[in-house]
């Protein structure tokens, strides 16, 4: 399991309750939430990925499958219902989000996490040597913190190295963020005053 995930899941008051593992892939985090007692929602596009993760799952308690679900979609095509999800972690799967919808899909899991629901995810800077790919997203610094107005963030770190991938080296801009949402509604002005 990622460390992200980790440090996300020591800063949770409470644990079970929903949780969404944006791009699964093989299910390792997927397991380690079912492992804290979530009930978990595995977003992963790739037509073969049920069987990984149901494999990953049952290695470690069987009885966990009942607790699992799996959409095979993309995650702008997967309904969010508001304040819903206790936890949710994306490691590197949101860049692949399409542009011209991130900024939606961003929205909409900020308004699908619980009052004191965490979000741990892993976002491409505008300096990545992927973003200037017509398909990947990247996010500027000051969207990125306008977006999280109102929130409580844990962590905001913001890498630029080269480094390496699957099919060699590249410059990696990175956001690594874990942010929560207030246990209670923040006041609005009028409130305030």
């Amino acid at each position: 399991m990622r460390s992200l995930l980790t440090d996300a899941l020591s800063l949770l008051d409470v644990c079970g309750g929903k949780a969404l593992d944006v791009g699964a892939g093989a299910g390792i985090e997927t397991k380690a939430l079912l492992a804290q007692g979530f009930d978990v929602l595995s977003v992963e596009p790739t037509p073969d990925s049920g069987k990984l993760i149901a494999q990953e799952i049952v290695r470690s308690n069987p009885e966990w499958l009942s607790r699992w679900e799996l959409a095979t979609l993309p995650i702008q095509d997967v309904g969010l219902e508001s304040s819903y999800f206790c936890c949710i972690y994306a490691g590197f799967s949101l860049p692949y989000c399409p542009p011209e919808v991130f900024g939606d899909v961003w929205s909409r899991l900020l308004k699908s996490l619980a009052p004191g629901g965490l979000i741990a995810v892993d976002l491409f800077g505008p300096d990545d040597s992927w973003a200037q790919e017509s398909d990947i997203s990247s996010v500027e610094r000051s969207w990125l913190e306008e977006s999280l107005r109102g929130m409580q963030v844990h962590r905001l770190k913001e890498q630029a190295y080269w480094g390496k991938t699957f099919s060699g080296e590249k410059f990696w801009h990175t956001f690594e963020l874990i942010a929560q949402r207030p246990h209670k509604p923040l006041p609005t002005a009028a409130e305030v005053r």
